[in-house]
């Protein structure tokens, strides 16, 4: 009779320890993120979480952001070694909170292949994807070599903070014009000797600073100096 009371409660204590083991499991993958239109909140947009590879991309998820814009996305698979990126479309701004729903929104970031804590979405990382990831585009998903892909996707911090949504770790500054001043870390001394990160390193090459003309909305009329009298 004890024996089978303490076999019974093992069995108990496993079977709790093993839910809480999977509970654990299914929310590791839980993405937090926030979808923002001229820097303020954009509800009701649907943001779908991807995998791509050299097929078609595969949905792991899709969620409607709140009021303020934030949402909490679970991922429901995809190997480790694919490039995520996920895709808002549609919404309410609250930068234009009278016009109501836009169906022409489509905001996007790529996050590589582990999921980040949180993310946000929006114009920069929207511009930040198109430019590292042209060749690898098809309409609005996105697919290509493997090791391309985390090449792609490891030059996007370059551009975009990730988790903030504002300029990468390589931007200067902004010209007038709207030209954007990056430092190209390709050029870092330590890519010149052991073996260097594929995704963050070309050996040694390219140049010191690089000019991405026209990239930024203009900060004012390009222009030598104010007007004079001749």
């Amino acid at each position: 009779m004890i024996g089978r009371n303490n076999s019974s409660f093992v069995a108990t204590v496993l079977a709790g320890s093993m839910f809480a083991w999977v509970a654990g499991a299914a929310t590791a993958d839980a993405l937090e993120g926030k979808v923002l239109g001229s820097g303020q909140p954009i509800a009701n947009s649907t943001v779908t979480l991807w995998a791509a590879g050299e097929g078609a991309p595969q949905q792991l998820g899709q969620v409607r952001t709140g009021a303020d814009g934030s949402f909490t996305i679970n991922s429901t698979g995809g190997a480790s070694a694919a490039t995520h990126y996920l895709i808002a479309k549609g919404g309410q701004p609250q930068a234009n909170a009278q016009g109501g729903d836009n169906p022409a929104i489509v905001l996007m970031t790529v996050v590589g292949g582990n999921l980040p804590a949180t993310v946000t979405i929006n114009e920069m990382t929207t511009v930040a994807l198109v430019w590292t990831h042209a060749q690898f585009l098809d309409g609005s998903g996105i697919k290509g070599p493997a090791l391309s892909l985390r090449i792609a996707a490891g030059n996007v911090p370059n551009f975009v903070d990730l988790q903030t949504g504002g300029w990468g770790t390589t931007i200067l500054a902004i010209g007038p014009a709207g030209d954007v001043w990056v430092m190209n870390n390709w050029q870092d001394i330590d890519s010149c000797f052991g073996e260097p990160n594929e995704a963050l390193s070309t050996r040694c090459g390219g140049q010191g600073v690089t000019v991405l003309h026209g990239m930024a909305k203009p900060v004012r009329a390009p222009q030598i100096g104010p007007a004079r009298q001749p």
